[in-house]
C-alpha cells in the first residue's frame, strides 16, 4: 500500500476509527434552542434542555389559514428575543405584510431579522447560497421557509415527478441543516382540506417529510365560511419528535399576533 494514500486518507478523515473518536470533539457544546413555548419544549427535552438543535429539521403544516406562518413568525420572534437569529423565505406571504405581523408584535423598529431583499428563485441551491450569505453577514442560526411550494430542484422538470423533486429538495435541506449546524423550519400544505384530525400522511407528497423530518407540528384553528380564521384560540400538535419520541399538543390564544399557551 502505498504510504502517501495513507497520509491522505488521514487527513481527509476517510478512514475507519472506533467510534469515541468520530463523535465531534465539539459535541459537548453543541446547543439546544429553546422554541419559548415550554410545553413543547419539555416534549423535546432529554437531560433537562429542550428545545431544537443543530441539524433540526422541523415541518410545520395545517389547512390554510390555521397560522402555519403565525407560528413561524412567532419562533422567529422567540428565538431573535434570546439572541438567536434568522433568516425567513416569505414566499407566499408579501414581506411588508411580515414586517407588519412583526411590528404587531411589539419587535422593535430594525429587527435582527433577515430576509432577501428579493426572492429571484424558489431553488433549493439559490436557498442555500442566501443561507450561507446570511450567516457570513450575521451569524444567522434559523431558516425559515414558507413555504415548500414554492421551492424547487434542479433537473425535475416534468410536473408528474414532483413527488421525487419534493424527496430532493427536503433531503438536500436536512443534509444542509448537518453539514453546516442550522436548524431548517420548513412550512408544507396539506394535500387537501379534510374534515378528520390531520396526521402526518395528510401533508402533500408526505413520503420524504415523514422520514426526513425530526418534528412535524399542526397548527388548528376554527375557520369561518369565508376560510379565514375565527376567533383567537387554536392547539398546536407536535406529531413526531424523533428526539425523545414524546408527543403531545399546546393549546394556545392569540393577542397581537403573539401566541400565548394556555397555562395547564
Amino acid at each position: 500500500m502505498n504510504p502517501l494514500n495513507i497520509h491522505t486518507k488521514i487527513e481527509t478523515g476517510d478512514i475507519v476509527v472506533p467510534i469515541k473518536d468520530a463523535i465531534n470533539p465539539e459535541r459537548k457544546k453543541l446547543e439546544t434552542f429553546p422554541t419559548g413555548f415550554s410545553i413543547i419544549d419539555e416534549l423535546l427535552a432529554k437531560n433537562g434542555r429542550g428545545g431544537f438543535k443543530d441539524g433540526d429539521l422541523i415541518v410545520i403544516s395545517g389547512k390554510s389559514g390555521n397560522g402555519k406562518t403565525l407560528l413561524a413568525l412567532n419562533l422567529v420572534k422567540n428565538f431573535m428575543d434570546i439572541g438567536i437569529l434568522s433568516i425567513l423565505f416569505s414566499y407566499e406571504v408579501m414581506i411588508d405584510n411580515v414586517y407588519e405581523t412583526f411590528e404587531e408584535m411589539g419587535v422593535e423598529e430594525n429587527p435582527a431579522i433577515f430576509t432577501p431583499k428579493k426572492n429571484v428563485s424558489g431553488d433549493v441551491g439559490w436557498i442555500i447560497e442566501k443561507v450561507k450569505e446570511a450567516d457570513q453577514k450575521y451569524m444567522s442560526k434559523i431558516v425559515v421557509i414558507d413555504h415548500l411550494d414554492f421551492v424547487t430542484a434542479k433537473n425535475i422538470t416534468n410536473d408528474d415527478f414532483r413527488r421525487n423533486e419534493i424527496t430532493n429538495i427536503v433531503r438536500e435541506l436536512k443534509d444542509f441543516a448537518i453539514r453546516e449546524n442550522k436548524i431548517v423550519i420548513l412550512l408544507a400544505h396539506i394535500v387537501k382540506t379534510r374534515e378528520k384530525k390531520l396526521q402526518n400522511e395528510d401533508i402533500a407528497d408526505c413520503r420524504a417529510i415523514n422520514n426526513l423530518a425530526d418534528y412535524i407540528m399542526f397548527m388548528g384553528r376554527e375557520i369561518g365560511e369565508d376560510g379565514d380564521a375565527t376567533g383567537n384560540e387554536g392547539n398546536l400538535r407536535l406529531t413526531k419528535n424523533r428526539y425523545t419520541g414524546k408527543l403531545d399538543s399546546m393549546k394556545f390564544y392569540v393577542n397581537n399576533s403573539i401566541i400565548k399557551p394556555y397555562v395547564r
